[in-house]
Formats: structure tokens, sequence, C-alpha cells
């Protein structure tokens, strides 16, 4: 089968699925002179399953997963077997900023943008 490179580029794809599925060889043209031969493969290699979806029903689920734990306690990501201190709580927190805002712009203790 003959086909213009401009006709080609307009239906590639195509095109490519009719050498793919009838096994026939394309010849793309340009000014009547042929420039180019598609075959199809001659062993073509297995399909490759893709990234997305490959270990899709593969998990088992054991017990109810639905249901709150009430008999475990839960620890925060902070915690020290992980390595890392436990989290400060919000008022060690809102204390530290305080007095950092404080030195970062000379603010007096006890004093409100109204007495500035």
């Amino acid at each position: 089968m003959d086909v213009s490179a401009t006709e080609f580029k307009i239906h590639c794809l195509d095109l490519l699925d009719r050498v793919q599925e009838t096994g026939q060889v394309l010849r793309i043209t340009k000014r009547g002179k042929v420039v180019a031969e598609l075959h199809p493969p001659t062993n073509p290699a297995p399909a490759v399953p893709a990234g997305f979806g490959l270990l899709a029903s593969t998990g088992k689920i054991h017990g109810d997963i639905i249901s709150p734990i009430d008999d475990v306690p839960w620890e925060n990501l902070g915690d020290s077997q992980f390595g890392y201190p436990s989290a400060p709580d919000a008022a060690q927190v809102n204390t530290h900023f305080v007095a950092e805002e404080s030195r970062a712009f000379d603010i007096q203790p006890g004093t409100t943008s109204e007495d500035r």
C-alpha cells in the first residue's frame, strides 16, 4: 500500500495500526517517489505491563479495616522508636514563635501594636 508523506503525517497512528493488523508493507512516498517502507515486526515483543495498576488485585485484606482500633494506643510520628523526639505541644510552639518574632522586630514582651 502506498501513501504520501502528507497523508502519513495526518493518519500516522491509524496507518501504524493497519500495518500491525494486516501485516501489509506500507510505502511512504514524497512527490511520487518511495522514501520509506514500514514493515510489521517479524517477531513482535510481548506486551509489557504498564507500571500503573501493576500490583492491582494482588493484595489481601485480613480482618476489619473499617472499624476504629480502640485497644491500640496511637503515637505521633515523632516517636522515639523512629529516632526523633516527640513533637512539642501547641503552647510550646506558639511561645517559641512569639519570642522569635519579638527578637526579630525588637518588640518588648507585653506590648501591643497600639503601644508602638
